[in-house]
């Protein structure tokens, strides 16, 4: 069922234009449904930015592939830049 919501939600973003605004601590899920992810804690925006722009600014690593799982787990331990 999630995935047919999923699925429903990006056929619609996609035929009328939209911004969907998305929440969720699922970040595979983020990957998957998202453009640009924006990043907040206790009411601020930590980092915002595609998935890829994010992962190599919070891991401070080159790489080819967002990893939004490992980015979450570094800013939830406060691990933030």
């Amino acid at each position: 069922m999630a995935d047919r919501t999923r699925k429903l939600i990006k056929q619609i973003q996609k035929e009328r234009r939209l911004t969907i605004v998305y929440t969720s601590h699922n970040m595979e899920e983020v990957e998957e449904m998202c453009d640009r992810i924006l990043f907040l804690s206790k009411g601020k925006i930590l980092v915002t930015g595609t998935p890829l722009e994010i992962t190599k600014k919070i891991l401070k690593e080159s790489v080819s592939e967002p990893s939004l799982k490992e980015v979450f787990l570094k800013i939830s331990r406060g691990e933030l830049l």
